[in-house]
């Protein structure tokens, strides 16, 4: 957890960033192919919005992209 409070932009190593505004920097992050930062994003947000389906994606175009195809599919 504290490498993805220190992802998501924390000092304290808390984040009280929302599941939607991780979503969109991890898809930015994405775009520029740094799809294992991404990832780190991606699961905090679903830690906080489990059936969130627009991370749900995104982490498995992550995964796939980072050669995780199988853990993609779990």
């Amino acid at each position: 957890a504290p490498a993805v409070a220190a992802a998501a932009g924390s000092k304290s190593g808390f984040s009280v960033e929302g599941p939607v505004s991780l979503n969109g920097r991890a898809y930015r992050l994405q775009k520029r192919g740094r799809h294992a930062a991404a990832e780190l994003l991606l699961r905090r947000a679903l830690e906080l919005k489990p059936d969130y389906a627009y991370a749900l994606y995104n982490l498995g175009w992550s995964l796939v992209a980072q050669g995780k195809a199988r853990e993609a599919i779990e």
